[in-house]
């Protein structure tokens, strides 16, 4: 009976160690065994995403999913909101169009009219166009609404249950027509037999080619009758036939300027009772030879979360779990990585795109600038110079800002100046403030000994309140770009600076649990008054991210499989490290990656142990457990008392 009673005991006992477990364990899995040499961008934008473009660095965003109660349509640039419309009966009902003039067009499907609106780019107004034309005798209903590089307008239309007469007048079957017609006066039909099955017949797929002729395609009869036409001078002026070696339907085209069609499409096969399924998805590459299409290069992908488009140079981007995949010639090459919830993709140009959720998961916009940099020098009166070593005063005045390690290209002439102030392992940049130009970037390049382990940069807030650009320091093998954009102004008066530091750390206590490359960076942000008082830290930024770039040496990664590299910052709530992604150029050892907060961060090796940010598991293993638990136990006591009563009674 003790036996018993102990063991219940200890039964009791580990439940709670259980549920105290199940309650505090991080909900997060292992980071992903990844090649750190693609750049990885896994931060999300918290929005139930009704429709995404990208325009440039501007990413165009439609929430309009009611569950959060977040309605805006708005335009993000440089991590900034700014808001078009937050009136719901608008806004649920819009549609993309297209691009034209830097207005974004977009369609509302509100009432029967349809109306069609554009938003200026630049000054984020929106206002209303005109309505959407009917066709013929209105019969017809609107899919899809384009723009082309003149700002005509073109339409994808159809229309159904259009009867078919015998000689007698009896009604034999119903056809639809496929429709295309634009403002100017083109049109196309096509008809065919109307059914009622499900069937894989597609059409349209407008785009516009670099010459300016618009192109589209049409598959019938399961697949087998596959066309594609070309519009030029307000007519059709060619139509190809796709001789496919198996059944597909084709969903979008893409001409390219070297005389290739590309074609994005699906598989068809049939299942045991003679329906059609959609068994594989296809890339095809095809030469246009005269009036013939050649196949050059076929990729097949799996059906599942498969997503393609096209960017403004007609290049065809594909995206799949995570994946970001470009055509480029006859291969396609992985160009980022995102999280996998993120699946169709919008892309502006290699550096401007958006991937986002399918049932309003987020987004996560990429954009990569490439501003002209402005290097700011301290060329003061002080005479003497900065070596790299300590003078007797631990003071530095000047410096020419042209050190070997500044790859950037100066791309003004006129010098800048900041001063440096040295004291033993720190260093002080202070910028003048009538030197700084707010909105390009700046770039401050001191050169300081290696045994500087703390860098300070100021500067001051109400100069560089508002602006578009950002102050890049590039020193000791580090370099980090602040765009002004991060940075809470709030409450800032005249006098008042910014200061943000970088310190290097080694040998740092949180480093024992990760394989990293031997030392830390911490940087923290804030404001403060003319006096020195602190007016405020920024820990979360405001909008946009920091750039950071580590140039790493042999002896750091001696010990690391680089194509398993990745930043990770240090989440001081849990005690742990979370991955933030990043790349790593193996020809210049510079490891890159974004924060959108300043705290530790490190460079590591993802090795199956670390945690990934955003990364759910499921408790219910834990919670299964502790509740078998329970059962033994309650079954163990149960038994105990069993035995008591039966005792008793004798």
């Amino acid at each position: 009976m003790k036996k018993r009673k102990n063991f219940s005991i200890a039964i009791l006992v580990m439940f709670l160690v259980q549920l105290i477990f199940g309650m505090g364990v991080s909900k997060e899995v292992k980071a992903e065994e990844v090649n750190s040499s693609v750049p990885q961008f896994l931060d999300i934008r918290k929005e139930t995403v009704d429709f995404a473009y990208q325009y440039k660095d501007k990413t165009i965003i439609n929430n309009a999913v009611i569950i959060d109660n977040n309605i805006k349509f708005y335009v993000e640039e440089n991590g900034k909101k700014h808001i078009i419309s937050e009136d719901f009966n608008l806004i649920r009902f819009l549609d993309f169009i297209g691009i034209y003039n830097d207005n974004a067009y977009v369609v509302s499907n509100q009432d029967n009219k349809r109306s069609i609106y554009k938003v200026d780019l630049n000054t984020y107004k929106m206002e209303y166009v005109k309505e959407v034309p009917s066709y013929k005798d209105g019969q017809a209903y609107i899919t899809h609404i384009i723009i082309d590089s003149n700002g005509v307008f073109w339409y994808e239309a159809e229309e159904h249950n259009i009867p078919i007469y015998d000689s007698n007048g009896r009604i034999l079957d119903n056809k639809a027509k496929d429709i295309i017609f634009n403002d100017k006066g083109f049109s196309f039909e096509a008809e065919k037999i109307q059914k009622g099955d499900q069937n894989y017949d597609s059409f349209g797929g407008l785009i516009e080619a670099s010459d300016g002729s618009m192109w589209f395609s049409r598959t019938v009869t399961s697949g087998t009758d596959n066309k594609v036409y070309k519009i030029s001078n307000g007519k059709i002026e060619k139509e190809y036939l796709v001789n496919s070696a198996v059944p597909m339907a084709i969903y979008e085209i893409c001409p390219g300027d070297d005389n290739t069609l590309t074609f994005i499409a699906g598989k068809l096969g049939k299942i045991t009772d003679g329906r059609i399924t959609e068994e594989k998805m296809l890339v095809q590459k095809y030469k246009i030879n005269n009036d013939t299409l050649q196949l050059v290069k076929e990729f097949e992908f799996p059906t599942t979360y498969f997503f393609a488009t096209i960017d403004i140079n007609r290049n065809v981007w594909i995206s799949q779990n995570g994946d970001i995949f470009k055509l480029e010639g006859n291969e396609l090459q992985k160009k980022y990585v995102v999280d996998n919830f993120m699946k169709p993709i919008k892309v502006y140009d290699d550096k401007h795109m958006v991937a986002y959720g399918i049932v309003g998961m987020g987004y996560t916009p990429i954009s990569i600038s490439d501003p002209a940099e402005k290097p700011l020098d301290n060329n003061n009166t002080n005479t003497s110079q900065n070596s790299g070593t300590n003078s007797g005063n631990n003071t530095v005045s000047s410096n020419n800002g042209t050190t070997a390690n500044n790859n950037s290209t100066p791309q003004d002439t006129n010098k800048e100046k900041f001063n440096v102030d040295v004291k033993g392992t720190n260093a002080v940049l202070t910028l003048d403030s009538k030197q700084i130009s707010k909105d390009s970037e700046n770039t401050v390049v001191p050169t300081l000994a290696s045994s500087v382990q703390t860098i300070e940069t100021k500067f001051d807030a109400l100069t560089t309140n508002g602006g578009k650009g950002s102050v890049k320091v590039n020193a000791n093998n580090v370099s980090l770009v602040l765009p002004f954009s991060t940075i809470d102004y709030t409450g800032v008066n005249n006098g008042d600076y910014v200061k943000f530091s970088e310190a290097i750390v080694k040998n740092d206590y949180s480093l024992s649990s990760i394989k990293d490359i031997g030392k830390l960076f911490d940087f923290s942000l804030g404001i403060y008054r003319q006096d020195g008082t602190k007016l405020k830290d920024i820990h979360s930024f405001k909008n946009g991210k920091a750039t950071i770039s580590v140039k790493i040496t042999n002896d750091e990664i001696k010990n690391l499989d680089i194509n398993k590299l990745s930043a990770f910052y240090y989440n001081e709530n849990n005690k742990s490290w979370e991955n933030v992604g990043g790349s790593y150029n193996k020809e210049t050892m510079t490891f890159t990656f974004q924060a959108s907060h300043f705290s530790k961060y490190t460079i590591a090796q993802i090795n199956g142990t670390l945690p990934q940010t955003g990364a759910v598991i499921d408790s219910t293993g834990i919670m299964l457990a502790a509740l078998i638990l329970i059962l033994m136990g309650s079954t163990v006591l149960m038994r105990r008392n069993i035995s008591r009563i039966k005792t008793s009674n004798r």
